[in-house]
């Protein structure tokens, strides 16, 4: 597992990795305590869903960053959403990623 870019405050952990051969962005919102796993089909550019994040606290990185994947996994409490990735590859990523909450 290699990560490729970060972004972190107080609130999000967002991360480009590169896992088994292929790119995901995984995304932890501290705030709702919630996980997010995106299989990277195209070109996204985290640096600047970044930077909206950062200059408008009214954007919701999370609501972006999932309308632009087909393949994802949500975790929000005791709720799940396994669309294209499924809990069993979730755990086996986030056991995999060491600086993750």
């Amino acid at each position: 597992m290699k990560v490729i870019e970060k972004f972190k405050d107080s609130r999000y952990f967002l991360a480009k990795v590169l896992w088994e051969g292929r790119e995901f962005v995984y995304l932890y919102d501290k705030e709702q305590d919630s996980h997010g796993l995106c299989l990277v089909e195209g070109e996204v550019d985290l640096q600047e869903l970044w930077r909206k994040h950062e200059r408008d606290k009214g954007y919701c990185l999370p609501c972006e960053l999932f309308l632009l994947f087909n393949s994802k996994f949500l975790k929000a409490k005791n709720s799940i959403a396994e669309l294209g990735i499924s809990k069993e590859l979730f755990e086996k990523f986030k056991k995999e990623l060491k600086e993750v909450p």
